[in-house]
Protein backbone atom coordinates (compact mmCIF):
# COMPACT_ATOMS: atom_id res chain seq x y z
CA UNK A 1 0.00 0.00 0.00
CA UNK A 2 1.12 3.21 -0.78
CA UNK A 3 1.60 5.97 1.90
CA UNK A 4 0.31 9.38 0.78
CA UNK A 5 3.26 12.09 0.33
CA UNK A 6 3.23 15.58 1.23
CA UNK A 7 3.77 18.02 -1.09
CA UNK A 8 6.67 20.25 0.14
CA UNK A 9 5.98 23.31 -2.26
CA UNK A 10 3.25 25.53 -0.69
CA UNK A 11 0.22 26.32 -3.10
CA UNK A 12 0.50 29.98 -5.40
CA UNK A 13 -1.51 32.50 -4.03
CA UNK A 14 -4.58 33.11 -5.26
CA UNK A 15 -6.29 36.79 -5.73
CA UNK A 16 -4.62 40.03 -5.56
CA UNK A 17 -2.39 41.84 -2.86
CA UNK A 18 -3.71 44.89 -1.51
CA UNK A 19 -0.74 47.09 -3.12
CA UNK A 20 -1.74 45.44 -6.58
CA UNK A 21 -5.18 46.40 -6.53
CA UNK A 22 -4.88 49.90 -5.18
CA UNK A 23 -2.13 50.27 -8.13
CA UNK A 24 -5.12 49.25 -10.36
CA UNK A 25 -7.40 51.38 -8.92
CA UNK A 26 -4.54 54.51 -9.24
CA UNK A 27 -4.53 53.73 -13.12
CA UNK A 28 -8.08 54.18 -14.01
CA UNK A 29 -8.32 57.29 -11.65
CA UNK A 30 -5.56 58.63 -14.33
CA UNK A 31 -6.71 57.47 -17.20
CA UNK A 32 -10.51 58.74 -15.97
CA UNK A 33 -9.36 62.64 -15.46
CA UNK A 34 -7.66 62.15 -18.58
CA UNK A 35 -10.67 60.52 -20.48
CA UNK A 36 -13.62 62.45 -18.95
CA UNK A 37 -12.78 66.33 -19.97
CA UNK A 38 -12.02 64.90 -23.70
CA UNK A 39 -14.71 62.88 -23.79
CA UNK A 40 -16.82 66.23 -22.33
CA UNK A 41 -15.09 68.42 -25.13
CA UNK A 42 -16.32 66.07 -28.24
CA UNK A 43 -19.65 65.89 -26.78
CA UNK A 44 -19.65 69.91 -26.91
CA UNK A 45 -18.21 69.51 -30.59
CA UNK A 46 -20.71 66.91 -31.33
CA UNK A 47 -23.71 69.45 -30.22
CA UNK A 48 -22.18 72.19 -31.94
CA UNK A 49 -21.83 70.99 -35.32
CA UNK A 50 -24.63 69.18 -35.92
CA UNK A 51 -26.51 73.05 -34.71
CA UNK A 52 -24.20 74.63 -37.03
CA UNK A 53 -25.34 71.71 -39.83
CA UNK A 54 -28.98 72.88 -39.35
CA UNK A 55 -28.47 76.43 -39.68
CA UNK A 56 -26.43 75.92 -43.07
CA UNK A 57 -29.71 73.08 -43.98
CA UNK A 58 -32.34 75.52 -43.21
CA UNK A 59 -30.97 78.75 -44.49
CA UNK A 60 -30.35 76.98 -47.66
CA UNK A 61 -33.82 75.70 -47.88
CA UNK A 62 -34.97 79.59 -47.07
CA UNK A 63 -32.94 80.80 -49.84
CA UNK A 64 -33.99 77.98 -52.24
CA UNK A 65 -37.86 78.31 -51.27
CA UNK A 66 -37.68 81.92 -52.20
CA UNK A 67 -36.41 81.13 -55.75
CA UNK A 68 -38.93 78.19 -56.01
CA UNK A 69 -41.47 80.74 -55.28
CA UNK A 70 -40.62 84.00 -56.66
CA UNK A 71 -41.36 85.72 -53.28
CA UNK A 72 -39.17 86.65 -50.34
CA UNK A 73 -38.29 84.25 -47.61
CA UNK A 74 -37.43 86.12 -43.91
CA UNK A 75 -34.85 83.96 -41.40
CA UNK A 76 -35.54 85.75 -37.95
CA UNK A 77 -32.45 85.05 -35.21
CA UNK A 78 -33.36 85.87 -31.50
CA UNK A 79 -30.20 85.17 -29.63
CA UNK A 80 -31.72 85.79 -26.45
CA UNK A 81 -33.41 82.66 -26.37
CA UNK A 82 -30.77 80.77 -28.71
CA UNK A 83 -33.70 80.54 -31.76
CA UNK A 84 -34.02 81.26 -35.62
CA UNK A 85 -37.69 81.32 -37.45
CA UNK A 86 -38.97 81.51 -40.73
CA UNK A 87 -42.41 82.60 -40.90
CA UNK A 88 -42.65 81.46 -44.36
CA UNK A 89 -41.75 77.83 -43.83
CA UNK A 90 -43.54 74.86 -42.84
CA UNK A 91 -41.67 72.78 -40.06
CA UNK A 92 -39.25 70.14 -41.34
CA UNK A 93 -40.10 67.34 -39.55
CA UNK A 94 -44.47 67.49 -39.67
CA UNK A 95 -44.72 69.73 -42.55
CA UNK A 96 -47.88 70.96 -40.95
CA UNK A 97 -49.19 74.17 -41.02
CA UNK A 98 -47.01 76.91 -38.77
CA UNK A 99 -43.72 78.12 -39.50
CA UNK A 100 -40.26 76.44 -38.98
CA UNK A 101 -38.78 77.46 -35.53
CA UNK A 102 -35.11 75.59 -34.77
CA UNK A 103 -34.95 75.98 -30.53
CA UNK A 104 -31.11 75.46 -29.13
CA UNK A 105 -32.98 74.03 -25.85
CA UNK A 106 -34.58 71.41 -27.77
CA UNK A 107 -32.47 71.06 -30.79
CA UNK A 108 -28.84 70.87 -29.28
CA UNK A 109 -28.80 71.52 -25.69
CA UNK A 110 -25.87 73.31 -24.66
CA UNK A 111 -25.63 75.44 -27.88
CA UNK A 112 -25.73 79.12 -27.97
CA UNK A 113 -26.62 81.65 -30.58
CA UNK A 114 -24.52 84.95 -30.61
CA UNK A 115 -25.82 88.11 -31.88
CA UNK A 116 -25.73 87.41 -35.52
CA UNK A 117 -23.11 90.38 -37.34
CA UNK A 118 -25.90 91.05 -39.98
CA UNK A 119 -24.57 94.33 -39.99
CA UNK A 120 -26.81 95.18 -37.20
CA UNK A 121 -30.03 93.38 -38.52
CA UNK A 122 -31.23 90.81 -36.51
CA UNK A 123 -32.76 88.93 -39.43
CA UNK A 124 -32.22 87.66 -42.83
CA UNK A 125 -34.17 88.11 -46.07
CA UNK A 126 -34.19 85.96 -49.26
CA UNK A 127 -35.43 87.64 -52.19
CA UNK A 128 -37.03 86.35 -54.97
CA UNK A 129 -33.26 85.78 -56.67
CA UNK A 130 -32.09 83.89 -53.25
CA UNK A 131 -30.23 87.49 -52.70
CA UNK A 132 -30.31 88.15 -49.26
CA UNK A 133 -30.85 91.49 -47.40
CA UNK A 134 -27.38 91.34 -46.48
CA UNK A 135 -24.40 88.92 -46.05
CA UNK A 136 -22.66 87.92 -42.26
CA UNK A 137 -21.46 85.78 -39.75
CA UNK A 138 -24.13 83.69 -37.22
CA UNK A 139 -22.16 82.48 -34.34
CA UNK A 140 -22.78 79.29 -32.52
CA UNK A 141 -20.71 78.45 -29.13
CA UNK A 142 -20.77 75.18 -26.63
CA UNK A 143 -18.75 75.58 -23.89
CA UNK A 144 -15.38 76.05 -25.67
CA UNK A 145 -16.08 75.28 -28.95
CA UNK A 146 -17.33 77.49 -31.26
CA UNK A 147 -18.74 77.61 -35.17
CA UNK A 148 -19.61 79.95 -37.75
CA UNK A 149 -21.41 80.15 -40.62
CA UNK A 150 -21.00 82.61 -43.21
CA UNK A 151 -24.27 84.54 -45.60
CA UNK A 152 -22.53 85.50 -48.91
CA UNK A 153 -23.88 89.07 -49.14
CA UNK A 154 -24.14 88.23 -53.13
CA UNK A 155 -25.48 85.23 -53.54
CA UNK A 156 -26.83 83.90 -50.00
CA UNK A 157 -25.36 81.00 -50.05
CA UNK A 158 -24.23 79.79 -46.46
CA UNK A 159 -21.70 77.89 -45.46
CA UNK A 160 -19.29 76.45 -42.46
CA UNK A 161 -16.78 79.30 -41.86
CA UNK A 162 -14.02 77.03 -41.87
CA UNK A 163 -15.52 75.15 -44.57
CA UNK A 164 -12.99 75.46 -47.37
CA UNK A 165 -15.44 75.84 -50.81
CA UNK A 166 -14.67 74.06 -53.77
CA UNK A 167 -13.47 77.09 -56.12
CA UNK A 168 -11.27 78.47 -53.32
CA UNK A 169 -11.62 80.36 -50.19
CA UNK A 170 -13.64 83.18 -51.75
CA UNK A 171 -15.98 80.68 -52.96
CA UNK A 172 -17.35 79.59 -56.36
CA UNK A 173 -19.15 82.45 -57.82
CA UNK A 174 -16.24 85.05 -56.89
CA UNK A 175 -14.43 87.02 -58.68
CA UNK A 176 -10.67 86.25 -59.16
CA UNK A 177 -8.10 88.11 -57.49
CA UNK A 178 -8.03 91.68 -58.33
CA UNK A 179 -11.92 91.65 -59.49
CA UNK A 180 -12.14 91.18 -62.93
CA UNK A 181 -13.39 87.73 -64.35
CA UNK A 182 -11.33 86.46 -67.09
CA UNK A 183 -12.96 87.93 -70.96
CA UNK A 184 -14.25 85.21 -72.95
CA UNK A 185 -14.96 84.97 -76.58
CA UNK A 186 -18.18 85.44 -77.41
CA UNK A 187 -17.78 85.63 -81.08
CA UNK A 188 -18.92 83.28 -83.61
CA UNK A 189 -15.97 82.64 -86.23
CA UNK A 190 -12.91 80.72 -86.72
Amino acid sequence: MRTPTCNPEPAPPRGFSLLELTLVVAILAVVTAVAVPRFSAAHHRSRIDAAADRLVAELTLARETAIARGAAVEVIFDAARDRWSAPQLAPLTTGAPGHLVTDLHEAAEGVRLNTPALDGATALTFDAYGRPSTGGTLTLTAGAATRSVRVDPVTGRARLADEASPAGAEGPDAAPPGGQLPATDTGGGL
